[in-house]
């Protein structure tokens, strides 16, 4: 499952395929089922999910307006939620 995410996450920093407001808030749900995923079947433990969740609420954040929008902050906001996700998992 971590390896769906890297690949989310790889799709919207090296891809830049987050430009637009549906696929990054398409994104950020995407990561939202696959961290919880990862919490109820042991890989994340609730230290690491609080981690990560907190990283994810910052993603949230980035497409919570699609009028305000900004690509660069929801890159920003990824990156930081890439760095919050675990290299290895419970």
């Amino acid at each position: 499952m971590r390896a769906l995410a890297t690949g989310v996450i790889n799709d919207g920093l090296n891809k830049n395929d987050f430009v637009e407001y549906a696929a990054a808030e398409q994104a950020t749900m995407a990561l939202s089922a696959i961290i919880n995923a990862m919490r109820n079947t042991g890989m994340l433990n609730e230290t690491q999910f609080k981690s990560v969740n907190g990283a994810l609420s910052k993603l949230y954040d980035a497409v919570a307006k699609d009028e305000e929008y900004k690509p660069q902050t929801f890159a920003a906001a990824l990156r930081e939620f890439s760095q919050a996700l675990p290299t290895t998992t419970n």
